[in-house]
């Protein structure tokens, strides 16, 4: 499987980097009582999307302990049986970085437009 964490620059592939990095998280949180709380769950087929969040012992919400998540699993080659294959995590940011960056992103696209030749088209290779 290939686990995203976005807070983290590179997925995670693999059981054994899976396991790393859980153990991890279970030593950093470990025994805290921290519940996973599903808000809203949406499936079809081998695919379900989960908004979340992060929960004390006693219930009350974690600050900034919201996300959500997608989960794909396809059919074992040899058992047929299904396996996760990928997941996406998307937790709330700790830093709301939106006012400084849509000026940013609202300039990149006024340029794009402005110069379109520098937007790179799919399909189109140098020897073309």
């Amino acid at each position: 499987a290939t686990y995203h964490d976005t807070l983290y620059p590179e997925p995670f592939v693999g059981a054994a980097a899976l396991r790393t990095h859980f153990a991890h998280m279970e030593h950093t949180f470990g025994g805290r009582g921290l519940r996973f709380v599903v808000d809203d769950l949406a499936a079809a087929d081998c695919v379900a999307g989960v908004r979340w969040h992060v929960a004390l012992r006693n219930g009350t919400p974690l600050p900034l302990g919201r996300g959500a998540s997608t989960y794909r699993a396809a059919p074992d080659s040899e058992t047929g049986r299904l396996l996760l294959v990928e997941a996406w995590d998307f937790p709330e940011p700790s830093f709301k970085v939106a006012p400084l960056v849509l000026p940013v992103l609202g300039l990149v696209v006024r340029l794009l437009e402005a110069f379109p030749q520098l937007v790179p088209r799919p399909g189109n290779q140098e020897s073309e």
